[in-house]
């Protein structure tokens, strides 16, 4: 039993290969590519989330197929977090199975007007990564078509959860259960501006998530958003409003709210620079808070630019136990971040990220500071491959209303590196 999810991963090429040859009468064209990744932390928050530390491998390994121009495949499978073991690793950091696939795609182009995707597809917003984010492992069963019809379309069905194929008992009793998603994405590039709206539809059972009912309420995001180059600095701008029916929030009435993120990114030399500005609305009723999709699926995104409040892909680990949703909970976030990079020394970068963080209501013990978060990092790139060390450090210092508070203030400080190979 521990040897088949690693043959299976070993034989999979040839087998996909042998398969094609049997029901196309055509070899593809095979790639491979990948992540493979060791992370090693260590997070001091004693008075929070605690003292936190490891080592974990993680392995993301591709295998894109091409039968022609017009169809062509793509799996990843994903091995780990794995953080011990002296035999076959079979299981993860979780007890569960260290393998696992994460997307399985077939691409069919039927022209640049439209392009149909269905598997496991990985999605992203356009809003920043702060409703879906394909890289924190947003990839539903989906169906999906794209292109350019006069303006770029996106238009989506994904089912986020099936929580039982049963939606109805033999005694007739209604079990609907399930979370079911409906995008709508449109962009147009106006020269100044690639402006777009977007339009999201989540079902969920009318008795609450997860729950069985007899139907299904209707939740609605509405999204408007422009990226522009002007003057060498590159922009965004978007505007969300979400509309999320009571039985979610446990609120005595539907909660509608808003979010506005702004960035700005330039260059001064071989400087990079980049602000950020965040701002959703937030209530202690929870009936004009903003609530993101990733809230409803328990997902997150690299929204911001700081490592313990936000989260960096070297500190997307065990460690990342203190971020935040760009809804706060219903409580609502106003956040000002800010970055520099520079080239250190050949094939060695810097960056730092720093940030402010308030809710915009108190919580129940009438606190609303979140607190500021120092991020630092080095990147070495070893020449000739695809192979790079990240390392540094993240001083946050929370208020009161910071996760995993307790009601008092508290410094929470990290260390961590990572040695990572993409291809």
């Amino acid at each position: 039993m521990k040897k088949k999810g690693m043959l299976f991963l070993g034989m999979a090429a040839l087998l996909l290969t042998e398969t094609v040859d049997l029901y196309a009468g055509t070899t593809p064209e095979v790639s491979f590519g990948g992540q493979y990744r060791i992370n090693a932390y260590t997070l001091n928050d004693d008075d929070g989330a605690g003292g936190i530390a490891a080592a974990r491998v993680r392995i993301r390994q591709n295998i894109d197929l091409k039968f022609s121009e017009q169809f062509n495949t793509h799996i990843q499978f994903n091995i780990g977090h794995i953080n011990e073991g002296a035999g076959n690793h079979n299981l993860n950091q979780n007890g569960e199975a260290s393998v696992g696939l994460r997307h399985a795609v077939m691409n069919y182009k039927f022209s640049d007007a439209a392009l149909l995707q269905a598997g496991l597809v990985p999605i992203a917003d356009k809003f920043g990564d702060t409703l879906f984010s394909s890289d924190w492992d947003f990839s539903p069963v989906a169906v999906l078509v794209k292109g350019n019809a006069g303006v770029d379309y996106r238009a989506a069905w994904m089912k986020i959860e099936e929580n039982d194929e049963t939606d109805e008992t033999a005694a007739g009793a209604d079990t609907d259960n399930d979370m079911d998603a409906y995008l709508l994405d449109l962009g147009k590039d106006l020269g100044v501006a690639n402006v777009g709206v977007m339009g999201l539809v989540i079902r969920t059972p009318e008795n609450g998530i997860g729950v069985a009912s007899d139907g299904y309420e209707t939740n609605l995001w509405l999204g408007i958003r422009a990226d522009g180059s002007t003057a060498g600095l590159n922009w965004h701008a978007s505007l969300v409003s979400s509309n999320v029916d009571k039985s979610v929030t446990g609120a005595a009435d539907d909660s509608t709210g808003l979010q506005f993120l702004a960035k700005v990114d330039g260059k001064i030399d071989k400087i990079g620079w980049g602000l950020l500005g965040l701002y959703t609305t937030g209530s202690d009723d929870g009936e004009d808070s903003f609530f993101s999709p990733q809230t409803f699926y328990g997902g997150q995104g690299y929204w911001g630019k700081t490592g313990i409040l936000n989260i960096q892909g070297p500190t997307d680990t065990g460690m990342d136990v203190n971020n935040l949703r760009t809804d706060n909970g219903g409580l609502g976030l106003t956040t000002i971040q800010a970055n520099i990079s520079a080239p250190l020394m050949d094939n060695l970068n810097g960056y730092i990220g720093a940030g402010g963080y308030q809710a915009n209501e108190e919580n129940p013990a009438g606190d609303d500071d979140i607190g500021a978060d120092v991020y630092a990092q080095v990147k070495y790139k070893f020449p000739d491959s695809p192979l790079a060390l990240d390392a540094g450090f993240d001083v946050a210092s929370l208020g009161k209303a910071a996760p995993n508070s307790g009601g008092d203030t508290r410094t929470a400080t990290a260390f961590f590196a990572r040695l990572q190979a993409e291809f």
